[in-house]
């Protein structure tokens, strides 16, 4: 009876938004992929991925290989890539979602992966052939600031660069990877 009760206020709450878009001249937001996800269409398709990674500005930077692939999800709203690989000699799997926000128009993405098995968010926008990402994350206990910028060099060939700051200004590279499209 409580849950019967929770749907029909849900239902009627619903309406009364639709009425009151519509007393007021407002349609309701647009739906269906953003036409900026179709900027991101050249990531589409089957990858080589040479990496390297760091902990910080000292270290060594650790080499691997991986592949990733990456295509359209939920009608184009949504850009999903899948990489497998290795990192510091460990087998290591993550996914990203990529979709645009109409509200804050920019980009965002969610990554999760097998290593830290937590989701990390960041945001930002196209700039020529670059996207400039920034977001905030935790390792170790330690919250820190990350930056990533993916450049489309080619129409094969994308190099994504991860930089990290413990406080905000004085960021390093902690990860480059180099996407070259297989075929």
């Amino acid at each position: 009876m409580k849950t019967l009760r929770i749907l029909a206020f849900s239902a009627l709450l619903l309406s009364a938004c639709v009425v009151s878009a519509q007393e007021h001249g407002e349609g309701m937001p647009p739906m269906g992929a953003p036409e900026q996800m179709k900027s991101l269409d050249f990531l589409l398709g089957e990858w080589d991925v040479d990496l390297m990674v760091r902990m910080d500005p000292s270290s060594e930077w650790m080499k691997s290989k991986g592949s990733a692939k990456t295509v359209r999800e939920l009608e184009g709203c949504v850009q999903g890539m899948h990489f497998e690989g290795e990192m510091m000699g460990m087998p290591f799997f993550g996914k990203d979602t990529m979709t645009y926000n109409r509200e804050t128009q920019q980009f965002e993405s969610f990554w999760i992966d097998s290593m830290s098995a937590h989701a990390s968010m960041s945001h930002g926008n196209w700039d020529g052939d670059k996207m400039v990402m920034n977001g905030t994350d935790k390792a170790m206990g330690q919250d820190y600031h990350m930056r990533t910028t993916t450049t489309k060099v080619s129409a094969k060939e994308v190099l994504f660069v991860m930089e990290m700051s413990m406080d905000g200004e004085n960021y390093f590279d902690s990860m480059k990877m180099t996407y070259r499209k297989k075929g």
